[in-house]
């Protein structure tokens, strides 16, 4: 990736994290959406091989991203590409606190501790955002911005097979990224 294209990425990543309340709670939205998306592209092999359903991975994950209890530890930096990569590789953690993310204030009251705790999320998104290839990041930002595999290959005038190849490949870099960032 060009420096000028790291520049774009930079800029608006920083955007969205010095935003409102609203913009704050529409770049949540968007990593909410990513992580779904990630999980229905993975259930069904997970559910083969009977690990817990990656959809409840998601969950966690979520809860985990906005639980202001929980960001004394996100904040620190293996932690958190810890929490990353295990959503990268498809591991499952607890299930049970799933039931969380249908908190109607989840939003607020992440927002009520502070900016500073999402923004520190947007920085981190930011670097691993930058170190992918741009046609990786074109086709991980036209994923966010749609709502299915169909719309996102069209917004990237690709058939939907190139699509889920550029996919895999976004998963293997970033599991390639994180890999030696965290210590076991």
């Amino acid at each position: 990736m060009s420096s000028s294209d790291s520049g774009s990425v930079t800029h608006h990543l920083r955007l969205a994290g010095e935003g409102n309340r609203d913009s704050q709670a529409w770049l949540w939205e968007r990593h909410r959406l990513l992580l779904s998306n990630m999980a229905a592209d993975h259930r069904d092999a997970h559910n083969r091989i009977g690990a817990v359903g990656t959809s409840d991975l998601v969950g966690e994950v979520s809860v985990r991203f906005v639980d202001p209890q929980f960001f004394a530890n996100v904040k620190d930096r293996k932690h958190f590409r810890s929490l990353l990569r295990m959503v990268v590789s498809g591991h499952a953690i607890d299930r049970n606190r799933r039931e969380s993310l249908r908190q109607a204030q989840l939003f607020d009251d992440a927002h009520s501790q502070g900016k500073d705790d999402l923004n520190f999320l947007v920085v981190e998104m930011q670097d691993l955002l930058e170190e992918l290839p741009l046609d990786l990041y074109n086709t991980w930002r036209a994923r966010i911005e749609s709502e299915n595999e169909r719309d996102a290959a069209s917004k990237l005038g690709i058939t939907r097979h190139a699509f889920r190849k550029r996919w895999e490949r976004i998963r293997l870099k970033l599991s390639e990224l994180l890999e030696g960032t965290v210590e076991e």
